[in-house]
């Protein structure tokens, strides 16, 4: 469940966004709840 969640978080993040400043994404982003929730509740079915 934690993997899928990081897995989810890091996808947040565009490879033309990446640099060394924009590692994490903004906890404002609210992609990042609607795919962590999504990548939780999809392990969680398994």
């Amino acid at each position: 469940m934690k993997l899928a969640a990081a897995h989810a978080i890091a996808d947040c993040v565009s490879p033309s966004e990446l640099n060394t400043e924009f590692i994490v994404p903004s906890v404002f982003d609210r992609r990042v709840v609607q795919k962590v929730a999504a990548a939780v509740a999809a392990c969680q079915t398994k």
